[in-house]
């Protein structure tokens, strides 16, 4: 069987980078969910956690950064929008927007507004007041989804439009990680155990070998997603899914390299990019440092 990970129509040819700094979970929802959109095509947003990525050891996104820089030289890095406001960045990427969803701010209707801009073309989704003005300052009108859940979004032209392969089981307080690859990937959003009926109708639905992002209570989660033949990837704090998922992997090692002696490696999940180990490692690491390491 084929891998269930989709493919951008190009590979990464232009990064612009976005620094998290001081932004707000919304904004950067936001963001992920723009960076979703335009990676359909070829990926070009990724956040880094401050200005100084250039020499960021902290950070590993940083680095994975510059080791793109570095083993693709052909891709240009841009950080003309490093610090940008949100509307500036908005407006850049502008055209590949048609309009917005309106959530309530980390809660179901989250979840729901991220499935149905993954189903859907050019949607962002604004979860507080200040992403919804900036949207609306660019001329994007926004369709309320407070108060609704996966299961009243989940229409069959909707299912219809998601993956039979990939499903992404997020805690919506965590929304602005995965985003982007949620709508990316078409894949629905939505919290383990949180929406039953939407849960089961989506598992029910798969086909073929697929996998489930980001994390539920661990027993019953990875029973689960394996009982309809998706395996899991423990990822509920990634970022640049889309685009690091689309970077071209290294040209292969000279035969004397292939021929020597493998040191021994932790026995992680690859995600077919060309971090994957080492995200696998991150994403623990992430979810220990934020006190959310035992999930269950």
């Amino acid at each position: 069987s084929s891998p269930p990970y989709p493919r951008s129509q190009a590979p990464v040819q232009s990064i612009f980078v976005v620094s998290s700094g001081s932004r707000s979970s919304a904004e950067l929802l936001c963001l992920d969910t723009l960076a979703g959109n335009v990676a359909r095509d070829s990926p070009v947003l990724y956040r880094v956690a401050g200005s100084g990525w250039a020499t960021d050891e902290g950070d590993s996104y940083s680095v994975w950064l510059r080791n793109i820089q570095h083993e693709h030289p052909n891709v240009t890095v841009d950080s003309s929008l490093l610090d940008a406001p949100l509307t500036s960045i908005l407006s850049h990427f502008r055209p590949s927007v048609s309009s917005c969803l309106r959530s309530a701010g980390q809660d179901a209707s989250t979840s729901a507004a991220i499935t149905l801009a993954a189903a859907g073309e050019g949607y962002l989704v604004v979860d507080d007041d200040a992403t919804e003005a900036a949207a609306n300052s660019l001329g994007l009108k926004c369709q309320d989804l407070r108060g609704e859940t996966v299961s009243r979004v989940l229409t069959d032209e909707v299912i219809g439009n998601l993956s039979t392969r990939v499903i992404v089981f997020q805690d919506p307080k965590k929304s602005q990680f995965l985003a982007d690859y949620a709508i990316f990937a078409r894949a629905p959003a939505l919290q383990y155990g949180n929406d039953t009926a939407a849960q089961q109708k989506l598992l029910d639905r798969s086909t073929g070998v697929g996998v489930c992002l980001g994390w539920g209570p661990e027993n019953e989660y990875v029973t689960t997603c394996n009982q309809h033949g998706k395996y899991v990837h423990a990822s509920d704090f990634n970022t640049n899914l889309a685009l690091l998922s689309n970077t071209e992997p290294e040209a292969a090692a000279p035969q004397s390299a292939v021929d020597a002696p493998a040191p021994a490696q932790a026995d992680y999940h690859s995600t077919g990019t060309a971090a994957g180990t080492a995200e696998q490692g991150d994403w623990r690491k992430q979810r220990k440092e934020r006190g959310s390491a035992g999930h269950g």
